[in-house]
């Protein structure tokens, strides 16, 4: 490909495919978008753990207060039923 200034070719422009280096390239594309998905995941998954645990332990931790208080004979508290179920 001629480099043409005012009309006078100055300079021939070769280019070279390098399939190689285009594999390279591609590969780490891939190795890249791989670990960006990799990390989306596992953050998801520690999303859903942190959620799924908030949810369940705290009406757990208050049922076990209750009913250590009532296995000491304390009979004076209840747990409000809510929910879905309630």
């Amino acid at each position: 490909m001629p480099i043409v200034v005012d009309g006078k070719a100055i300079a021939n422009l070769v280019v070279i495919k390098n399939a190689g280096y285009l594999s390279r390239e591609f590969r780490d594309v891939v190795l890249d978008l791989l670990v960006v998905t990799l990390v989306t995941i596992l953050l998801a998954v520690e999303l859903v753990s942190v959620m799924t645990n908030h949810s369940l332990a705290a009406p757990l931790n208050r049922l076990d207060y209750i009913l250590k208080l009532q296995a000491a004979g304390d009979f004076s508290r209840s747990i409000l039923a809510h929910g879905i179920s309630a």
